[in-house]
């Protein structure tokens, strides 16, 4: 074992998890897995799959049943921001307030120095800070989604895949005779909703929890009315509606007076956005204008801007019209690779 080092990694079904456990194991690392079964995320089979996996690699499984931690954390984020008229970011509430938080209590549990996944991202310390950065493959990066990591739950951290593209993943899985894993399908929807239909799982939702949702009206930007919608929870901005026959994209959602205006695709394009709840992770301030690259969705490119940090906020001006600036999604600012902070859109 390297130095009497322990780490537990949160283990899947999946490959890059069973990959990342073979890389500590190589490193000289003491690995033991953990599953988290919560809300269908990892069912019996899955969990089943993931003991196997383990046991293949000779490393100690442990399971912990977090259904009724997930739904009063991650499920309850995402209804009530739904509900409020703004778009959630599942994975990014869930790995903050939900992943991180009962891997470092189960690996204290457990008297384990660290914490690993198998996140396409990377970590490293400068200037006394530990650094979050982007995955070597562009592709797979996931770093947009790692932002809420604070310093003490980076300083516990190691991303394995982080010089990895996820073809040399799928090498060393079938050198390591995993070759089921190599050929696995990946999954790309929440992992809380089947068939990534979001109506359908915030109906029932509703429906268990006694909650009326009403019904309202649709007006243009210039205040006539031009429809009916079903309720304000079953949309968000930049979204694409047929009303009267007509293809639109809302503008904006009003909790207050349960109405949503919508209109042409150009009015979507905007240049400027607050953001709130920040996260300053390269830097422990922004000093003036801060010039770097800005990313508001996990699978778009960033975009150049100047950050201007104020009242614990951020002001953020794009150099050119961004699509679907969208209240309560992310927005991550980098500087190269580096990931220097990131915050709630308002």
């Amino acid at each position: 074992m390297k130095n009497n080092i322990k780490v537990l990694l949160a283990m899947s079904s999946g490959i890059d998890s069973s990959v990342a456990a073979i890389l500590l194991k190589e490193k000289g690392f003491g690995v033991i897995g953990v599953t988290f079964n919560n809300l269908g995320c990892n069912g019996s089979e899955i969990i089943n799959e993931t003991k196997s996996i383990a046991e293949k690699l000779g490393i100690a499984h442990y399971v912990y049943d977090l259904t009724e931690e997930f739904k009063q954390t991650v499920i309850r984020y995402f209804v009530n921001e739904y509900k409020t008229g703004r778009t959630p970011n599942p994975c990014v509430y869930c790995n903050k307030k939900f992943k991180w938080h009962y891997l470092l209590l189960i690996a204290d549990r457990l008297k384990c120095n660290l914490v690993a996944t198998g996140h396409y991202a990377g970590i490293r310390k400068e200037n006394g800070r530990f650094i979050l950065t982007a995955g070597k493959d562009k592709d797979k990066d996931q770093s947009y989604f790692l932002w809420m990591l604070e310093q003490n739950d980076l300083k516990r951290t190691l991303f394995p895949l982080a010089d990895l593209t996820k073809q040399e993943v799928r090498d060393i899985a079938l050198k390591n005779n995993f070759a089921d894993l190599a050929a696995k399908r990946e999954s790309y929807s929440i992992c809380f909703i089947r068939d990534n239909n979001y109506t359908d799982f915030l109906m029932n939702t509703f429906k268990d929890q006694n909650i009326r949702i009403k019904s309202g009206d649709i007006y243009t930007k210039s205040g006539k009315k031009i429809g009916r919608h079903k309720g304000i929870p079953f949309y968000t901005v930049g979204q694409k509606i047929m009303v009267n026959d007509k293809e639109l994209y809302i503008h904006k959602i009003d909790q207050n007076s349960n109405s949503i205006i919508a209109g042409s695709k150009e009015y979507l394009y905007g240049n400027k956005l607050l953001l709130s709840d920040v996260n300053l992770i390269k830097y422990e301030s922004l000093m003036g204008e801060f010039k770097g690259k800005v990313k508001i969705r996990g699978k778009e490119s960033a975009k150049k801007a100047v950050i201007i940090e104020q009242n614990k906020k951020l002001n953020v001006k794009f150099e050119k019209n961004v699509f679907g600036i969208a209240p309560g999604q992310s927005a991550v600012i980098y500087e190269g690779n580096d990931v220097v902070a990131g915050g709630i859109i308002k």
